[in-house]
């Protein structure tokens, strides 16, 4: 949360269209710190209550807030003629994140579910059910939280910020189980958004892209 405030004033004021896509490490820091709530909820060192808000405040940051908020804040970066690409991302990560809403609020319940080897618990899964779209809602998730970093006019935001989200992207699916995927994955990316501190530190402007 801490590199969240200085990614938004280090160097140089941030420009008003800088300030949504600055703010991102400082989210992912909330988010972390709700499941560090989950955990101590986990060892009993924190009331069920919190432990079971703790656990609907971190789903809904995985699995809502991040689809919709991305390609949102990446939309006066984008290049020329990119706004084909950045409006159809922006309306799917709307509906993935209302589809997910709706599935762990109506459709089902959302379970934590601890994965705990002989002397300590090691991974969490939030748990809930996925009507119709159970395997192919993974891809529309990847493009909406990576696509509209490309898409930038900023090369360090391209570079170092998409290519870092896919990079946790990839790791997360390959040292975690599928139902803890959204945890690690998280983590990973919350560590790869730090780059954004990268990105914005340049004493040079960052030319807004047109709205779209």
């Amino acid at each position: 949360m801490i590199l969240g405030g200085v990614a938004m004033r280090r160097y140089r004021p941030i420009a008003a269209h800088e300030q949504m896509f600055a703010a991102t490490p400082f989210f992912f820091g909330i988010q972390q710190l709700s499941e560090s709530l989950v955990w101590l909820g986990v060892s009993g060192s924190v009331p069920e209550s919190v432990q079971s808000i703790a656990i609907y405040f971190f789903s809904f940051m995985a699995f809502v807030f991040w689809p919709i908020y991305i390609p949102c804040s990446m939309t006066r970066y984008q290049r020329p003629g990119a706004a084909r690409f950045s409006v159809p991302l922006k309306w799917t990560g709307l509906a993935i994140g209302l589809y997910y809403l709706w599935c762990f609020t109506v459709y089902s319940d959302l379970r934590l579910v601890v994965s705990c080897g002989a002397d300590d618990c090691g991974s969490l899964a939030y748990v809930f059910s996925l009507p119709y779209l159970d395997s192919a809602i993974n891809y529309f998730y990847l493009a909406v939280v990576t696509l509209p970093f490309f898409l930038s006019t900023n090369v360090r935001i391209r570079w170092l910020v998409g290519s870092g989200f896919l990079v946790s992207f990839g790791l997360a699916t390959l040292i975690s189980v599928p139902d803890a995927f959204p945890s690690v994955w998280c983590f990973f990316a919350a560590l790869m958004s730090l780059s954004i501190f990268f990105s914005l530190a340049s004493k040079e402007s960052v030319r807004p892209g047109p709205a779209g």
